[in-house]
């Protein structure tokens, strides 16, 4: 293997390597979903607290919003979530819920010292009156769709209990299934990449920096919104960093080619390879995006698979290109 492709295919490794740990271990964040819930009601009606849907039906957020004490309960009737007057949030490490939240479809082990009948033991998860968790009463709990369901279709109807002030009260929600999304982003997403990438192919036999400059639009699109999308849900939903970590991997690998561009070609194509490997992954793993009806992010859905589609194909064309320019030997 020439030394120049062991240069970059080493980059590479190492450029998706530093994203490895950007995911926190057992994390289930807010993913693309064909669901919606609607918190239907409270009853009795209560104005002190603040309650809604993350991510379609990912995760409900409560807000304390008039210093009352609410108590959220768990599956088994057990205390799982405490917030306090002050503003403190608390999750009772001894409630079977806590570890059935953790994954969507409750997958997680449920430990020994788990136990509903034991006392809480609180540990404090935030300090604002605000927190979201995965509530599986407000989700359709099967990764299959409901047998013979239609876009518009009730899929389950529940009641999330809670406690304020030492009153109970219920929340009311519905979850429907949604219609598939039009592919008409997506498909200009695939048509303006091809385009861009055509464009720095051809400009690129005067001046390589033309190809650094289509795979750099390609990572700042992706930077964007991947920003956007972690910004949109609360720190405790943990989203993946890879969202915006891999596209600012490839903006400063695009910006050291640029630099190092005339006094070293080996390693500007190395580096450019290395940031169209990291956007191409970064569509790759938000690929799910382009058939679910409903995003986890503030920016239109539309915008957001375009920007998936728009990214891969750059990032395929560009990396073909080093690929084929590393390996072709030197005249």
């Amino acid at each position: 293997m020439p030394t120049s492709l062991r240069f970059a295919v080493g980059a590479v490794v190492v450029g998706v390597a530093l994203v490895g740990p950007s995911t926190p271990a057992g994390a289930d964040p807010a993913g693309p979903t064909d669901y919606d819930t609607e918190i239907v009601s409270v009853e009795p009606a209560t104005t002190g607290i603040e309650l809604r849907m993350i991510g379609g039906d990912s995760f409900l957020e409560l807000t304390n919003l008039a210093g009352a004490e609410v108590l959220v309960v768990g599956y088994d009737g057990e205390p799982y979530l405490r917030f306090d007057p002050d503003g403190r949030v608390l999750e009772n490490e001894r409630s079977p819920s806590r570890f059935l939240n953790d994954d969507r479809f409750a997958e997680g082990t449920i430990p020994p010292e788990a136990d509903a009948d034991a006392d809480p033991v609180w540990r404090q998860v935030a300090s604002d009156g605000s927190y979201a968790w995965h509530d599986h009463r407000t989700h359709w709990m099967n990764r299959a769709r409901p047998p013979g369901a239609e876009p518009g279709d009730q899929i389950l109807e529940a009641v999330v209990p809670l406690m304020v002030d030492g009153a109970e009260v219920e929340v009311l929600v519905r979850s429907f299934l949604q219609a598939p999304p039009s592919p008409l982003p997506a498909i200009g997403g695939v048509v303006l990449g091809a385009v861009v990438a055509a464009v720095v192919t051809v400009l690129a036999r005067r001046r390589d920096r033309w190809l650094a400059l289509g795979v750099g639009l390609a990572a700042v699109g992706a930077l964007v919104t991947g920003l956007v999308a972690v910004r949109s849900v609360p720190a405790e939903t943990e989203p993946s960093a890879a969202a915006w970590l891999l596209p600012l991997l490839a903006v400063v690998a695009v910006a050291g080619a640029a630099l190092l561009g005339r006094r070293s070609p080996i390693l500007a194509d190395g580096l450019v390879l290395l940031a169209a490997a990291e956007v191409g992954l970064w569509s790759w793993l938000r690929r799910d995006a382009l058939g679910a009806a409903i995003l986890p992010t503030d920016a239109p859905f539309a915008v957001e698979r375009a920007t998936i589609t728009f990214v891969a194909v750059v990032a395929v064309v560009v990396g073909a290109g080093r690929v084929v320019s590393l390996v072709r030997p030197s005249p």
